[in-house]
Parts: structure tokens; C-alpha cells; sequence
């Protein structure tokens, strides 16, 4: 659960206008045999589903690093992570777990796609 709630996480980050493409909307992508759907709000709301199971936060990115960096708080949890915009509808988002050092590269990653 918590690589699922790092993955929600990644998904939040991108919200400035002028960072080129935007986080904002809803995502799709697998993690382990898993769908996962991410919704970003303009408010910095966020909600992720995986399996039929939803949880709620907030998000913030900061497009000024490379790589991007994507900041997920579910409850309790802060998950720090990292983030890229393949194209306007794709991203790729680096897994992590609530608590760790924000990864500096991408080995565990999920590509998200943007649903219509």
C-alpha cells in the first residue's frame, strides 16, 4: 500500500501554469498488477484509487528542480518523489515510500497516462 500511495503521490505534483503541461486532471497507469488513478485538482487536492480502494490528500511540485519534484501528504504520510512529463498526456513518476529520502532517479516507475 504504501508504493501505491507514493505513486499517488508522484501524480499531484505538476500544478504551475507556467511549467509547460499540467498535472491537473485524472491519470491512469499499472503498478504491480494494479489500476491506478490519480486525480489532480488546481487547488492542490488530490484523490488516487488503486483496485476500487480511494484515498484523498493534497500535493505540491516544484517544476524549477531537475528532475521534477512531486511532495504527496495522505493523512499522516509525506511521500517525497520524483516526477517527468513524457509528453502533454504522459508522465512518469518514480515510486517511494512514506517517510524516505526523495529519490534522485527513476528505477521504480509507473508511466501515467491522462484520461479523456
Amino acid at each position: 500500500m504504501a508504493g501505491i500511495l507514493l505513486l499517488i503521490s508522484l501524480a499531484c505534483q505538476a500544478l504551475s501554469p507556467n511549467a509547460g503541461p499540467s498535472l491537473v486532471g485524472s491519470w491512469i497507469g499499472e503498478y504491480d498488477g494494479s489500476e491506478v488513478i490519480l486525480t489532480f485538482q488546481a487547488d492542490g487536492t488530490m484523490a488516487g484509487e488503486v483496485d476500487g480502494d480511494l484515498l484523498t490528500g493534497t500535493f505540491s511540485a516544484n517544476t524549477e528542480t531537475s528532475p521534477n519534484q512531486l511532495n504527496l501528504i495522505f493523512g499522516g504520510d509525506n511521500i517525497l518523489t520524483i516526477f517527468e512529463f513524457v509528453d502533454e498526456n504522459t508522465i512518469r513518476m518514480e515510486n517511494n515510500v512514506p517517510d524516505a529520502d526523495r529519490p534522485t532517479s527513476y528505477s521504480d516507475f509507473i508511466i501515467f497516462q491522462r484520461m479523456e
